[in-house]
C-alpha cells in the first residue's frame, strides 16, 4: 500500500476523531460514568523465550507505572536467587507488560508485582504468579509498542522530538537506518535529524534539525530491516502520523450531474481567489464527500475538477467547479478556525474547462491626448506584489474601445493595459514612476496602493472595462485609476 493510500485513512480517522469528539460532547448528559476505585490484579505469566517474559494484567494500566521495572521481581522457587528484570515494556493492548530478563533457566520461577496502576491511578499491592524458564533462543520478532506522538495526534508543536518504544531491546543502528520521516506534500520532503536512546535501548528518540513546518502533516516509518539484538527483524513494519499545530480543515461533498466517469477529482484550497498555487490538495476517486485537512487558521477558497486523462492538470473538456454560492463566477471565501472543520462546502462540477476570453472597454482620461496602440496584459499573479510574467493578450490599435483577449485556460487572471506612445513594445519608466498612461481592472486604495481585481476565467468574462490615465502616485477614484507599480512590476512588464 502506498504511503498516499495510508495518509489518506488515516487523515480520514484525524478528522473524524475531530468531528465526533464535538459530537461526543452533550451539555445535556445527566448520566456520570462511576469512578473506578479497583486497582489492577495481575492474571498470568509466561516465558516468550530465554530472555522474555509477558505479564499479563485484567485491565488496562497507567504506562509509567507499568514500565518501572523496580515493580517486579522474578525469583527462582524455592531459592533466594533473583532473575534481574532489564527492562518493562507496555505493549498495544495496555494489558500485557513485556519484561526483558537475564538470561533463564528451565525452572520455575515466582514473578511479583507491586505498584502497578491502572489507567484510573488505583496502584496494586504486591501480587505473584509462577511461570516455568526457558533455554529457548529468541526468535520473537519484535514490535513497536507505543509512538509519541501517537498515531493521528493533532495540536504537536513544532520543536517535537519523535519517540519510538520496542517490545524489547533493539540493535540500535539497524534501527536508525530503517527510520524514515517525511512531511505530506508533494514530493514527500525527508525530514533529517538525530537518534538519541534510553538506558534499556528500547526507545528510540528522533530530534529534527529543524523545527517542523506548522499546521502540516508529517508522517513516520520504521521498516522491516530494524532488529533486536538478537537479529530478529521487526514484524510488521510501523507506519504513523501526526499533524502539527491547532490546525483546522473543510469537508463537503462534489456533486456532478453527467455521466459517472471512473476518473479522480482534484481538489485545490487556496488562499487567493485566483487558482494559481494550492495551499493544500486532496483527491477523491469520484465525486462524493471530500475532506482537506490540516489547514491552517485563515480564509480559503475551493475549486476541482475531474481529472478524466489522468495528467493531473485541468484541461479542456473535463468538469470543473468552485464553491461560488451566489454564482458570479469567483470563488467565496471560506473562513477556517483553528481545531474545526468547517463543513457544507458543497459545490457541483457543473462547468466544463475550457479556452475562454476576457473582454471589456478601454477609455482613457481627458489629459491623456496619445491615440497609439495599447496593449492588455494578463498575470496569473497579483503585479502590484511583483508577480509572474504577463501574457500579451489584446491588442487595441486606436489606443481605445473594445477589446477581446485571446482564447486563455481556466485560471484567475489580473488584468492590466498600457499605451505604448514611443512604439517599443514595453511600458517604459521614468525611475519607478511609468511615462506612458496605464490602466488597471481594479482600483487603488487610500494609500495609494494597487488593488486589483482579480477575474476568474472558467467562462467567458465581459465587461472588464479599464481607463487609461498618467500615473502620480497619487490616490484615486475606486474603478479609475491604478497606482504607481514598484520595481518588481517595472521588470514583470518589461518584454524580454
Amino acid at each position: 500500500m502506498s504511503r498516499k493510500v495510508l495518509t489518506s485513512i488515516t487523515l480520514a480517522l484525524a478528522v473524524a476523531s475531530i468531528s465526533l469528539g464535538i459530537a461526543g460532547c452533550s451539555k445535556d448528559s445527566t448520566s456520570k460514568p462511576k469512578s473506578d476505585t479497583t486497582a489492577p490484579s495481575l492474571s498470568s505469566a509466561g516465558a516468550v523465550d530465554q530472555y522474555h517474559v509477558n505479564a499479563l494484567f485484567s485491565e488496562s494500566l497507567d504506562e509509567i507505572s507499568a514500565e518501572t521495572k523496580a515493580n517486579y521481581l522474578i525469583i527462582q522457587q524455592g531459592t533466594t536467587d533473583t532473575l534481574r528484570v532489564l527492562n518493562a515494556v507496555l505493549l498495544s493492548d495496555e494489558k500485557t507488560v513485556a519484561l526483558e530478563t537475564e538470561s533463564q533457566s528451565a525452572v520455575t520461577y515466582d514473578l511479583t508485582a507491586a505498584a502497578v496502576k491502572d489507567v484510573a491511578g488505583n496502584a496494586m499491592a504486591a501480587q505473584t504468579v509462577s511461570f516455568t524458564g526457558t533455554t529457548s533462543s529468541d526468535t520473537n520478532p519484535p514490535v513497536v509498542a507505543s509512538t509519541d506522538p501517537y498515531d493521528g495526534e493533532i495540536g504537536i508543536g513544532v520543536n517535537k522530538t519523535i519517540a519510538v518504544e520496542f517490545s524489547e531491546k533493539m540493535d540500535k543502528p539497524s534501527v536508525e537506518s530503517n527510520f524514515d520521516m517525511w512531511m505530506e506534500v508533494p514530493g514527500d520532503p525527508t525530514i533529517y535529524g538525530t537518534f538519541s536512546w534510553d538506558g534499556t535501548d528500547s526507545k528510540m528518540m528522533f530530534t529534527p534539525s529543524d523545527p517542523l513546518t506548522n499546521y502540516a502533516r508529517f508522517s513516520c516509518r520504521v521498516d522491516v530491516g530494524a532488529m533486536d539484538v538478537s537479529g530478529n527483524h521487526l514484524s510488521p513494519d510501523h507506519m504513523w502520523g501526526f499533524v502539527t499545530g491547532n490546525a483546522g480543515g473543510i469537508a463537503g461533498t462534489i456533486s456532478y450531474s453527467g455521466p459517472l466517469e471512473h476518473a479522480d477529482v482534484n481538489i485545490g484550497v487556496f488562499t487567493q481567489p485566483c487558482f494559481n498555487q494550492s495551499a493544500a490538495d486532496a483527491e477523491i476517486s469520484e465525486p462524493g464527500s471530500y475532506d482537506v485537512y490540516p489547514l491552517a487558521p485563515g480564509t480559503y477558497y475551493v475549486g476541482a475538477f475531474m481529472d478524466m486523462d489522468g495528467d493531473n492538470g485541468p484541461d479542456v473538456g473535463e468538469p470543473a467547479g468552485l464553491y461560488d454560492t451566489n454564482g458570479d463566477g469567483v470563488a467565496d471565501p471560506i473562513s477556517v478556525q483553528a481545531g474545526q472543520v468547517r463543513s457544507g462546502i458543497n459545490f457541483s462540477l457543473d462547468r466544463t474547462v475550457q479556452l475562454s476570453t476576457i473582454s471589456g472597454d478601454v477609455s482613457k482620461r481627458p489629459e491623456v491626448t496619445d491615440s497609439d496602440t495599447t496593449y492588455v496584459l494578463c498575470f496569473l499573479e497579483d503585479p502590484s506584489s511583483g508577480g509572474g510574467e504577463p501574457v500579451l493578450a489584446g491588442i487595441i490599435p486606436s489606443g481605445t474601445g473594445p477589446y477581446t483577449t485571446i482564447p486563455l485556460p481556466m485560471a484567475c487572471f489580473y488584468v492590466l493595459c498600457f499605451m505604448d506612445t514611443n512604439h517599443n513594445r514595453e511600458l517604459d519608466f521614468s525611475g519607478d514612476m511609468p511615462s506612458e498612461p496605464i490602466g488597471l481592472y481594479g482600483y487603488i486604495d487610500q494609500y495609494g496602493e494597487p488593488i486589483f481585481t482579480p477575474v476568474f476565467l472558467i467562462e467567458n468574462v465581459t465587461d472588464i472595462d479599464m481607463m487609461l490615465f498618467y500615473l502620480t502616485g497619487s490616490p484615486a477614484p475606486r474603478g479609475q485609476f491604478p497606482a504607481v507599480p514598484n520595481a518588481a512590476v517595472q521588470k514583470a512588464l518589461q518584454k524580454k
